[in-house]
This record gives C-alpha cells, structure tokens and sequence, in this order.
C-alpha cells in the first residue's frame, strides 16, 4: 500500500500475522514514510518486498547484540563448525558477556547492525589470552 500523507509518500508490507488479545489474527506490518515523490515511494517499497521475498528483512526487536550471539547465533553455527570451534565460541560468549570488553558503541545496539560492528569489534577487541 502507498499513500500520501501531508507533502510526503508513505508505504507499508505486510510481515505475517500475529494473533491479537482476542485470539484473531491481525496482519503485522512495516510502514516507512517520508518519501518525496511517489516514484521514490514506489522504488523503495518495490525493494522492501524484494528483501521480505528473500528472507533479508528483519524485524526490528529489543534484543541486544549480546543477547542475539548468544541466543540465536552461537546455536545457528553448532552444525556448521567443529566442536572445538564452538567450544572456542562458547568461551568467548562468556567473557563477552561483559560490556566493558565491547566497543562502546556495542552494549546497547540491536541485531539488526551487528554485522558492521562484529567486524569493528574483531579489529578493536583486546587480546584476551
């Protein structure tokens, strides 16, 4: 759906579904706004669906960095890396559970930007043997 509101376009997608309070079924979606001309909207919503289509888009959460290596990615890497290389990340999640051994910038930043801040972090980070 694209709109106008005031000087400015406005699209949204739809992300799936969630049940409400009332155990019906709501559509979930995303807006964006703030789009100069209608054309831009068109363009940006045309790529928004592109990447909902290939699994690139990400819901914005609450989830800290901490919280999504150890939660959701150091789990995701178990069947694709050797035991003692999971084991090594493992160690390595404990004592990143530290925010003071992060970049300042990663203590409170959202999954969504991790992978820039993972490749700072990997140039920052003090040796830790």
């Amino acid at each position: 759906m694209i709109i106008k509101r005031g000087k400015t376009w406005t699209f949204s997608i739809e992300t799936g579904r969630e049940k409400d309070e009332n155990a019906n079924w709501k559509r979930k979606r995303k807006w964006s706004g703030g789009y100069p001309t209608k054309k831009a909207a068109v363009k940006a919503h045309a790529e928004a669906v592109s990447r909902l289509g290939r699994g690139e888009f990400i819901e914005p959460s609450r989830m800290t960095l901490a919280e999504y290596l150890a939660d959701e990615w150091l789990p995701a890497t178990k069947a694709h890396v050797a035991e003692s290389t999971y084991a090594n990340y493992q160690h390595q999640m404990k004592k990143l559970r530290n925010p003071s051994a992060w970049p300042s910038a990663a203590a409170t930043t959202r999954h969504a930007r991790t992978q820039p801040l993972l490749r700072r972090f990997a140039r920052e980070r003090p040796n830790t043997r």
